[in-house]
Order: C-alpha cells, then sequence, then structure tokens
C-alpha cells in the first residue's frame, strides 16, 4: 500500500507541537523523519540524551484532570439535561406556589435520578481506568544500540519502538519497519477495521485515520511486527488533542 510523497509545504497540518514532536511525519520519509528527531536508526538514543530528552519534555504521560466535588458532580446530573431542567423548574414553582407534597415529590425524584446517573458516572470511569491500565506500563525500546524494557512514562520523542502482535502503540509514531503489520485504530477514529501498515510517505493533508504509516496512541497492532519512532509525547498526541476538544462539550 504505497502513496505518493507530499510536498513540503508551509501549510503542513502538525502531529505535534513545536516540542516533543515534529510536524507531520507521514509525509516525510523514513530517513528524514530520523534526521529531524536527531536518532540513529540502527543504535537509537543514547541513555544520556534520552534522559536529557526526558527532562526537557518531562513525562510520556497525560495529565489527570482535577476531580470535581461530589455537590459539583450532583447538580451537574441535575441541571445536564432540558428535561431535567424543566422538572426542577416544576418542581420550585410547586413549592413557591403551597403545593408542598408535589413539589418535594419532584425534587426527590430528581435527587434520585442524578444518584443513579452518579453511580452511573463512576461505573463508567472505573471501566476507562480499566482500560488505560490495559497495555503493559513498559515496552521495549532501542537504546545504545541495544534493546531494553522501559517505562511508557520514560519514553522520549526519538525512541524507537518495538512492537509485536497484541502491542499498544505508547505514542504517537512514525513506522519504520512492518512485517505482515496491522494496526486497530478504534480508540481515536472508530474505525473497527484493521488497516495494513505502510511505510512511504504519503500527502500531508492525509487525515488521521488513512494515515497508514503512522502509528498512534492507543493503536492496536492486530497483527505481525513492527517498529516505530516517537514523534509525539503522549501529553502532545492526536488522541491527547482529541480528549481535550472532547472535555470542552
Amino acid at each position: 500500500m504505497t502513496s505518493q510523497p507530499a510536498p513540503h509545504a508551509a501549510t503542513t497540518p502538525t502531529s505535534a507541537g513545536p516540542e516533543g514532536g515534529i510536524a507531520a511525519p507521514w509525509s516525510l520519509t523514513i530517513d528524514e523523519v530520523l534526521g529531524k528527531l536527531e536518532v540513529n536508526r540502527t543504535n537509537g538514543l543514547s541513555s544520556a540524551e534520552a534522559a536529557a530528552r526526558l527532562k526537557k519534555y518531562g513525562p510520556n504521560a497525560l495529565p489527570e484532570p482535577e476531580p470535581e466535588s461530589f455537590l459539583r458532580r450532583l447538580w451537574g446530573q441535575i441541571t445536564g439535561d432540558a428535561v431535567v431542567r424543566l422538572l426542577l423548574i416544576g418542581g420550585i414553582v410547586s413549592l413557591l406556589l403551597g403545593d408542598y407534597l408535589e413539589g418535594a415529590a419532584i425534587l426527590l425524584m430528581l435527587v434520585i435520578m442524578a444518584l443513579f446517573g452518579l453511580w452511573q458516572e463512576g461505573q463508567a470511569n472505573d471501566a476507562a481506568r480499566s482500560l488505560r491500565q490495559a497495555d503493559t506500563p513498559s515496552k521495549a525500546v532501542i537504546r545504545d544500540g541495544q534493546r531494553v524494557e522501559i517505562l511508557i512514562t520514560d519514553l522520549v520523542p526519538g525512541d524507537i519502538v518495538c512492537l509485536k502482535s497484541g502491542d499498544l502503540a505508547p505514542a504517537d509514531g512514525r513506522v519504520l519497519t512492518s512485517v505482515s503489520g496491522e494496526k486497530n485504530t478504534a480508540k481515536l477514529t472508530g474505525e473497527s477495521m484493521p488497516v495494513e501498515l505502510s511505510l512511504e510517505p504519503i500527502h500531508a493533508s492525509t487525515v488521521v485515520n488513512e494515515q497508514t504509516n503512522m502509528l498512534h496512541r492507543g493503536d492496536g497492532l492486530t497483527a505481525g511486527n513492527a517498529s516505530m519512532v516517537a514523534c509525539a509525547e503522549l501529553w502532545n498526541s492526536d488522541i491527547q488533542a482529541l480528549r481535550s476538544f472532547c472535555s470542552v462539550f
């Protein structure tokens, strides 16, 4: 699966910001990506360089959101739906008009509904936490010419990561090698069908679900083996951008 190399345009979209990654690595050849990241394909990063980059860019981890108070979450459940807001207004109006029994019944029903919603929210958060912890906490990388296991949080831009079938990509990375490699991008794109990995550069404007020469954080390798060079840390990855976008709503 080979696409045409892309021209290098000033309006090239980016997978990462100016720190912790490079612009549109899918549109570059493998040698260009390695050159921009200043990493040797055979030896990987040196331990000293990896330590310096970790100090500069910080750990490869998503910032955890500040937990909301119980009362704030309860209020969010009560006011988060238009129908529930109408019921709340109706209950308050009933109380103001002296119909205390009806008003109290409506407000009690709303509180019970809100508590049930909080329980469901807690179950969903626990499930999401389990999914985040499903991947192994370490990955095999090439450093100082040796294959070593490091914690995912210690991964830095320029690390060459070795992946086997069943592994999840620990960061956004440009595919370097693939032996019958296929990926699943459901976490990021919602597409459930596996996609065959490729090595050739593609156009800079190619959308995420068609970037076959990239592995994005959370993509699962469903078949074969592959290696990638980390181009963006988790905090600066496409999955984090999606998470930040969704948190606005």
